[in-house]
């Protein structure tokens, strides 16, 4: 289920935004990924519960098309097999904002931190809304939405193959770039530097109330002007 895409035909789709300053309106350009948390039907039958497509875009800003941005999009859909069912069925499975699962509510939780925090490390968090699906809707009518928008990360996605293609010296600048980013303080007065394959926390986000177990070197992008991951 974890590879099915529910959110592909969201391209091009406009979102209100009114808890930007101004309020603003974006159009999607381009997903950048989707996963998703779809409950299984004997599950939901047994145990019923939500279940969520997670997707990332770039988006436009209409009013000000200069403007590029980053959105995280989570919206309920429905439970394993019942895609296809007529509206009143999906309907019936809508669920409040609180009924976002697990993995969902840490990543709301997260951006919360980051945005009330100033996290430095993290791309600026502009708005986070929370609304629910048109009565229409081709997965939940009614059912929950959460719109996160950020500044677009900037520098290079780091993986294995762009890392190792830098010279020596920028990979070490990146090292460093990263031991400031992601220092883990045992003590008042140690920091201890956790290797990039093992977990590890950020200085700025743990100033920020976080604690970062992701240890992909994909999660990474490298700003070489800055000289900052």
């Amino acid at each position: 289920m974890a590879d099915k895409q529910f959110l592909d035909s969201w391209i091009g789709k406009t979102l209100e935004i009114p808890s930007t300053s101004p309020p603003s309106t974006w159009t999607l350009e381009k997903k950048l990924s989707e996963k998703n948390d779809q409950v299984p039907a004997d599950d939901y039958h047994d145990h019923p519960k939500a279940g969520a497509a997670y997707a990332g875009f770039i988006c436009r800003n209409v009013e000000n098309p200069e403007d590029v941005a980053f959105v995280r999009v989570f919206a309920q859909i429905p439970y394993g097999g019942s895609e296809y069912a007529i509206h009143a069925e999906r309907a019936r499975q809508a669920s409040p904002a609180q009924a976002l699962p697990f993995d969902g509510r840490l990543e709301v939780e997260n951006y919360q931190l980051l945005r009330e925090n100033g996290c430095k490390a993290a791309p600026r968090v502009r708005a986070h809304e929370v609304t629910t699906q048109d009565p229409d809707s081709a997965l939940v009518p009614g059912g929950f939405l959460h719109y996160i928008v950020s500044d677009v990360a900037k520098g290079v996605q780091l993986n294995e193959e762009v890392f190792w293609a830098y010279p020596r010296e920028e990979r070490d600048a990146i090292r460093d770039g990263f031991r400031e980013a992601w220092t883990y303080v045992y003590g008042p007065h140690l920091d201890v530097v956790v290797a990039m394959s093992n977990y590890v926390f950020g200085r700025e986000c743990l100033g920020a109330g976080l604690d970062a177990d992701q240890d992909a070197l994909e999660h990474l992008f490298w700003d070489p002007q800055a000289r900052k991951v």
